[in-house]
């Protein structure tokens, strides 16, 4: 069978009906040294290559090369230009790939069930982020609930009260109570106050390793929203944010989640969600002191603006 092509099989004394169409078939890729080949080689599972002519009308399959996992494409699925060579050797010239948006559901490949067994897993895919920020690019796997697991890295050295591991966001108990749910999840729910769609990603530098610093410009306040992650596990530095070319105003909403929230949920004495505050902020450069293991989200209002915003901290 050549690609493009459909498999069909008929079997069993001979019937009036059509054969069942099972599955596109498609031939191994000679050897060689393209990336295809690599892949069809090293014992992949699956293989996506996202290179069908994406038409937002037909929503036509994505074809798995090896598994037989056929996917479907959002019906705002953009085409666009794939690796190719020279500057990425092992591709065709002709390659294409899929673009998505963040924050639209419509524009993602959905693909079936992997039914894995193994508590160990590697993805690969070639991603060409659009933004002023890579950190913003990404892919990730991630599903609500997987279930407990004591048999892998429980050290003590870890952080938590919990003497087990899961891979989802909840547990198993329906419907989760506070202590159900995971630091994971409450994080999750703490940036949708950070970034949800239509925000415009702004320069954000940090000097120190243990404190993480973004920034997205939100048009629907006029505002700054900065999201800061103190990676300490018991260190709560003293940092200075600088906000350049920016005129804020003096009050700020603050959510933020850490210890204080998990500890929360492992006691039952207080909230174990997302805490929400206000602040007084005096200009453009203040001080902020993030608990260790913290995220916080910082709505800032804006008084006046000028073109060239950016944000550092130090």
């Amino acid at each position: 069978m050549t690609r493009g092509s459909a498999a069909t099989c008929s079997g069993g004394p001979s019937t009036n009906s059509a054969p069942a169409t099972l599955i596109k078939l498609v031939n191994a890729p000679a050897p060689s040294t393209s990336y295809e080949y690599a892949i069809s080689t090293n014992n992949a599972l699956v293989y996506w290559r996202l290179n069908e002519a994406v038409d937002p009308s037909t929503n036509p399959p994505s074809y798995d090369y090896i598994g037989g996992g056929i996917g479907t494409y959002g019906s705002t699925s953009l085409k666009a230009n794939g690796p190719q060579p020279s500057a990425f050797p092992g591709f065709e010239s002709t390659n294409t790939a899929v673009q998505s948006t963040a924050f639209d559901a419509l524009s993602v490949m959905n693909v079936p069930a992997l039914y894995l067994n193994t508590n160990t897993v590697t993805f690969t895919a070639w991603i060409y982020p659009l933004g002023a920020q890579q950190e913003f690019a990404g892919l990730f796997w991630w599903n609500l609930r997987n279930g407990t697991d004591t048999a892998n890295n429980n050290s003590a050295a870890l952080f938590g009260w919990r003497n087990f591991g899961d891979y989802g966001i909840v547990n198993a108990n329906v419907p989760a109570g506070p202590a159900d749910k995971y630091p994971t999840y409450y994080v999750y729910k703490l940036l949708k106050h950070f970034a949800r769609g239509g925000e415009q990603v702004i320069t954000a530098t940090s000097d120190f390793n243990g404190v993480a610093v973004y920034a997205v410009r939100d048009h629907r306040s006029h505002g700054v929203n900065l999201l800061i992650l103190n990676k300490h596990p018991t260190a709560a530095p003293k940092v200075r944010i600088a906000l350049h070319g920016l005129q804020i105003g003096h009050r700020a909403e603050v959510f933020q989640y850490g210890i204080p929230q998990d500890d929360a949920a492992r006691t039952g004495i207080g909230s174990a969600d997302v805490a929400h505050s206000t602040a007084e902020v005096d200009g453009p450069t203040f001080t902020w002191q993030p608990g260790p293991y913290s995220a916080t989200v910082i709505q800032l209002s804006r008084a006046g603006h000028r073109d060239g915003d950016h944000c550092d901290r130090d």
